[in-house]
């Protein structure tokens, strides 16, 4: 706690060091390793700063958001201390009449919970998860959303985009659980 706020840090795959900053009640190292998002944190996966989490698995950024790509994807954060946290999402999925997409949720490779979206619904939903004090480590930690399936819109007949599309993400929102 800094100043009775949790502040959450987030790592990015740059590493460019500047001088650590505090303003007020507020601790915020300014570089390109470690920024910080204050709990509650809503954060939206068509904003350029999105990147400073996305590990691995992901497509560009888009005006509305991510795709997640291939069969995982991967964000890095950095959690000072350990309280429970609900992360909720909202996302969809890419649509296949076929399969129902199944998505779980890995926090430091603990399974917290899965959801399965609505067979050929594209409509975003939200989904939550919780993540048990235990598993903040107050160092670096990861979430990884395991995907039953990507498949590129090529594939289906729909347009001549060959990316292998699974679940595109629009926000999240972190929160310290009641």
């Amino acid at each position: 706690m800094v100043g009775g706020v949790l502040i959450l840090w987030l790592v990015d795959r740059r590493r460019n060091v500047e001088p650590l900053k505090s303003f007020g009640d507020c601790v915020y190292l300014y570089n390109y390793d470690l920024t910080p998002v204050q709990v509650p944190a809503q954060l939206s996966f068509g904003d350029q700063a999105i990147f400073l989490f996305l590990k691995s698995g992901w497509s560009t950024i888009e005006n509305w958001g991510v795709w997640a790509l291939g069969e995982q994807a991967e964000l890095s954060i950095f959690v000072p201390t350990a309280q429970d946290l609900v992360v909720e999402i909202e996302a969809f999925s890419q649509p296949n009449p076929s399969r129902q997409q199944k998505v779980k949720f890995m926090y430091n490779n603990t399974f917290v919970g899965e959801y399965q979206f609505p067979m050929s619904n594209t409509a975003p939903q939200k989904i939550s998860f919780k993540i048990p004090a235990k598993l903040v480590t107050g160092r670096l930690d990861r979430i990884k959303f395991p995907f039953d399936y990507a498949v590129s819109p090529v594939e289906q007949g729909i347009n001549n985009d060959a990316r292998q599309l699974a679940v595109g993400f629009l926000n999240m929102n972190i929160t310290p659980a009641e």
